[in-house]
């Protein structure tokens, strides 16, 4: 119930591999033409990115530091930038992504990089305690977001909504999703869990043309704190960070690269897109968190609703909690929606994130080379670092 909205599948591991390796036995998948063994791909690989990039193309090599399933790190041969390519926020228990983001900013440090890349390209999100433990890792010393790895929050509030709240105050469960104890305030306190003056009646906010009421902006209680404890061997100032996607980042990827941007002013790159046409965005679908079908019923069964089946003929309309139904059709319910950093330009009551357009700072539209071998695009935004 901590998984925002389009946690990525095993399918994505391919993407990753696809985007980052450049064994050309992988990469050969990728080649636009019919090429049927690994010495004519290398052969044309390297006569495409010669032609592209001339004699700096002997320059443009990729060491790989940390290799997991999801995360990797890798060395640019400037010898001062550091890659972090992560491709999922729900990289699973046993992918061993904690040890390897440890042990990628201390290979790090041992060699003295000095600027950090996060390439979060193909990341459709996942775990939204995830994201943020990584924001509450990078925003260390002189940070302007340090200690601050969460943004503004909403319930949108309705009958069931009201219903849930209460008995998450009458049962004393604090662990629901409509449980005030699940939340901190603005001002990161825990709220009591019966205290639904957060929660309910709510304020009103007319939002898609409907007038409706929301909670008074929450977020979820000790999410993410982890890193708070890790310690970077290397800390990277914001300025010296970028982060770079091909616009496909999604949920709790979008809410960190936009935590990153909006309250610590790091940099971004979009790469893609056809020149002379509408700007584009560093992330997508930047959400809250919905739930699917069976995660939304075990929190009802927490809350101790009746959710079992009823035909369709002897359903009671004034009965505000969804029932279980035959089918194995799946659905989501929205629950949360996250926005903008409150500033002067920017007040509470502003529309959400899903319907505030985020221009990335610098764009980078693909050559002949990074159209097929995007790991190029890590040299075409270190441009960026002095801009």
């Amino acid at each position: 119930w901590k998984q925002d909205y389009y946690a990525s599948t095993e399918s994505d591991d391919n993407t990753k591999r696809l985007h980052v390796n450049t064994e050309d036995k992988e990469i050969v998948k990728q080649v636009p033409m019919e090429i049927s063994n690994p010495e004519r791909t290398h052969s044309w690989k390297e006569n495409l990115v010669r032609k592209t990039y001339g004699k700096q193309a002997d320059d443009m090599t990729f060491e790989l530091l940390v290799n997991t399933t999801h995360l990797s790190f890798w060395q640019l041969s400037d010898n001062k930038t550091l890659v972090m390519y992560l491709d999922s926020m729900a990289p699973g228990r046993l992918s061993g992504y904690y040890p390897a983001l440890l042990k990628g900013f201390k290979a790090a440090s041992e060699r003295g990089l000095s600027r950090l890349i996060l390439d979060f390209s193909n990341n459709g999100g996942g775990n939204i305690c995830l994201g943020r433990t990584l924001l509450a890792f990078l925003q260390k010393d002189n940070w302007p977001g340090q200690g601050q790895n969460w943004g503004p929050e909403d319930i949108p509030l309705s009958p069931l909504a009201n219903q849930l709240v209460q008995s998450a105050v009458a049962h004393n469960v604090s662990t629901s999703i409509w449980s005030p104890a699940f939340y901190d305030n603005q001002q990161n306190v825990n709220i009591a869990n019966n205290d639904t003056s957060y929660l309910l009646p709510g304020v009103p906010h007319v939002r898609g043309g409907l007038l409706r009421n929301y909670s008074k902006l929450v977020h979820i209680n000790g999410c993410g704190d982890p890193g708070y404890v890790l310690e970077p061997a290397v800390v990277f100032s914001p300025e010296e960070t970028l982060i770079v996607t091909n616009g496909f980042c999604g949920s709790t990827c979008a809410l960190v690269s936009n935590h990153l941007s909006l309250y610590d002013d790091v940099k971004t790159v979009v790469t893609g897109g056809i020149p002379g046409k509408t700007a584009m965005q560093y992330s997508a679908f930047p959400g809250g968190q919905v739930l699917d079908k069976e995660p939304m019923f075990a929190q009802l069964l927490l809350l101790r609703q009746n959710i079992s089946y009823v035909p369709y003929e002897e359903i009671d309309e004034n009965d505000t909690v969804p029932r279980r139904i035959a089918t194995q059709a799946d659905f989501r319910y929205c629950i949360r929606e996250i926005y903008p950093l409150p500033r002067p330009h920017l007040p509470y009551g502003t529309n959400p994130m899903e319907f505030t357009f985020q221009e990335a700072t610098f764009h980078l539209y693909n050559n002949d080379v990074t159209s097929v071998y995007p790991q190029y695009n890590w040299y075409e935004a270190l441009q960026y670092f002095n801009q």
